[in-house]
């Protein structure tokens, strides 16, 4: 199977400070801990996730011909991500995003500019790549700004009607936008995978069985809410399944959910159920934190195995995992 990802490239300045509090209420220089430059985005962070678990992946996006764009560009064809389908314009910057960080806690914020990745035009797109795909995967930050929200619309009422696999990942700005925005796309989706934030900010509910039942209502049937380092709550068989997630040393959680999904989406790909996904999302997820960036503790094939198989003893379910992947 193959996966489309459309959406978001951004280059990252991760800039690390011990209290984000005192930071933003100087007016003069604050000293930074460190920084870090990141190739980030959410639908190109879940692309190379996917790259590197060898699951052929195309992404779909716009960046600028310059440094950054070189260099995502770079980074996508390293880890094995068809860029056919990555329109390079003369006219924009790359996109970029400054995220200021507290170092203990990871609280953040961040300073965007959009302007590139969402100007991405339906008629810039060359739509035979739905032919070679399975599954479209389209991140909440297509969808807070057209043209490019327009553009992922019609690609993804496109893909329904051609029978591929819909995958929405929301994001805070999607959520914000309310359940209006979010129930005209929803009856396009098949699996939907928002954080409890995210979820609670939609559906007007704390209860994750009801925000999900609510969500599903209007379209999704695999549906899954992200709970950070307690792992994933998946709405399966009308039950609510807390899947467990694994104790790791954090160094950042940047980019964590976007990991999450790649790995769940490769537990659906290769016949899972979602529970069973969900072990596979919450093990990519925890593998990625343990670096700083997005990117850089994305596992691949031999470091997820050897991940599961050394807590293989703590459940089941991960042990149901293994044989149904023969590892």
């Amino acid at each position: 199977m193959k996966v489309g990802a459309l959406g978001d490239a951004v280059m990252d300045l991760l800039l690390f400070v011990d209290d984000l509090g005192s930071c933003l209420k100087l007016e003069h220089c604050y000293p930074l801990v460190s920084y870090h430059f990141s190739p980030g985005g959410s639908s190109a962070n879940y692309a190379v996730a996917l790259g590197k678990l060898s699951i052929p992946v195309i992404f779909i996006g716009k960046v600028g011909n310059d440094e950054f764009g070189k260099r995502l560009l770079r980074e996508f064809e390293e880890n094995n991500v068809d860029t056919r389908y990555t329109v390079i314009t003369e006219d924009l910057k790359t996109s970029f995003a400054i995220i200021v960080i507290e170092r203990r806690s990871s609280k953040r914020i961040s300073l965007s500019y959009w302007k590139t990745y969402t100007s991405l035009k339906l008629e810039e797109v060359n739509h035979s790549f739905l032919d070679e795909i399975d599954l479209l995967a389209v991140s909440g930050y297509a969808l807070i700004q057209n043209p490019l929200k327009n553009t992922a619309t019609r690609l993804l009422s496109k893909a329904k009607k051609m029978g591929i696999t819909t995958l929405l990942d929301p994001c805070p700005y999607f959520s914000e936008l309310g359940f209006p925005s979010l129930s005209k796309i929803l009856r396009y989706i098949d699996v939907i995978t928002p954080n409890y934030r995210e979820l609670v900010t939609l559906t007007k509910t704390r209860s994750i069985e009801k925000g999900l039942k609510k969500l599903r209502r209007y379209g999704p049937s695999i549906l899954v809410t992200k709970l950070g380092e307690k792992g994933c709550a998946i709405l399966h068989e009308d039950e609510i399944i807390v899947i467990r997630g694994f104790r790791v040393k954090i160094a950042e959680t940047g980019g964590a959910g976007d990991a999450f999904c790649a790995g769940f989406t490769y537990g659906l790909i290769k016949g899972l159920s979602p529970p069973q996904a969900g072990v596979i999302g919450n093990a990519v997820g925890a593998l990625a934190v343990t670096g700083v960036g997005s990117r850089t503790r994305l596992p691949n094939l031999d470091d997820l195995k050897a991940f599961l198989k050394k807590h293989e003893k703590s459940s089941t379910l991960i042990r149901s995992v293994l044989r149904k992947l023969g590892w």
